[in-house]
């Protein structure tokens, strides 16, 4: 009976022992959770901060472009020295220390260091009214600042910019060739990538941030260059190549203008 009785203490004190415990250990997981919780929006604003400064960046960088193309260095210099400033401010802030959504990118580290060791020489070059070996010498930044938000998963509106003047790349092939209608499979192609960049340019508009949306130009290029590639799929159906020429060469300076002005 005392075994018995004893038994059923030893048993009682188990379950209340247990019942601590699994107490603790559920009070722990609540307040990691909620430690996780309060963590997340500072974790995305630390990304979001990240993004902005780089798109900041990237304004001075593409209007450096801009006026290194049309022959200005002198005005491209400027621009590129401020984008030099806010690049090399973000490589001492996140070089050794990525936001949250980047730090898994292993060649995150690397890649920024390129950027800003290529901002840095474009500017030396436009200095030197290098004009050309300056946008040589910048041309990757462009693909590299892409490449760190695809593998961190936050890709926005610059890069749909990126993707509809990439696929411009791949229609403009009919422009340097005309298309030869009269070989199988050509039209399809043509519409097909004609429906794509379509596709593509209305994403990027409807993702366009409110101060682009308030430029006074952002309903004239989008308009434009909606309105020239809407009309491709008319001259495929004509087989009117001279027509898919003319369009593609009039799409392209909307393409190009959207990337400088709204990129």
């Amino acid at each position: 009976m005392y075994i018995d009785r004893t038994g059923r203490t030893l048993a009682r004190r188990y379950r209340k022992d247990a019942k601590t415990v699994i107490s603790r250990i559920r009070y722990l997981v609540v307040a990691l959770c909620l430690l996780l919780a309060a963590l997340r929006p500072a974790w995305a604003s630390d990304a979001a901060a990240f993004d902005a400064q780089v798109d900041e960046a990237q304004a001075g960088y593409r209007a450096a472009l801009f006026y290194a193309r049309t022959g200005n260095p002198a005005l491209a210099g400027i621009e590129l020295r401020q984008a030099q400033a806010v690049w090399d401010e973000i490589g001492a802030k996140y070089g050794t220390n990525p936001p949250k959504a980047y730090a898994k990118d292993r060649k995150f580290a690397a890649d920024l260091k390129e950027i800003t060791a290529r901002i840095a020489k474009g500017a030396d070059l436009l200095d030197d009214e290098r004009g050309k070996a300056a946008r040589r010498e910048l041309a990757p930044v462009r693909g590299l600042v892409y490449g760190l938000r695809e593998r961190a998963g936050r890709k926005g509106y610059s890069e749909c910019v990126t993707d509809l003047n990439r696929h411009m790349d791949v229609l403009f092939k009919w422009r340097r060739d005309a298309p030869d209608f009269s070989q199988p499979g050509v039209a399809d192609a043509v519409m097909q990538a004609a429906l794509k960049y379509r596709d593509i340019l209305r994403r990027c508009r409807a993702l366009a941030p409110e101060y682009y949306r308030k430029a006074a130009d952002f309903a004239r290029i989008y308009d434009g260059a909606d309105i020239s590639i809407s009309s491709m799929p008319a001259a495929v159906e004509r087989k009117d190549s001279l027509g898919v020429v003319n369009i593609l060469r009039e799409l392209r300076s909307f393409d190009r203008i959207l990337y400088f002005k709204l990129g």
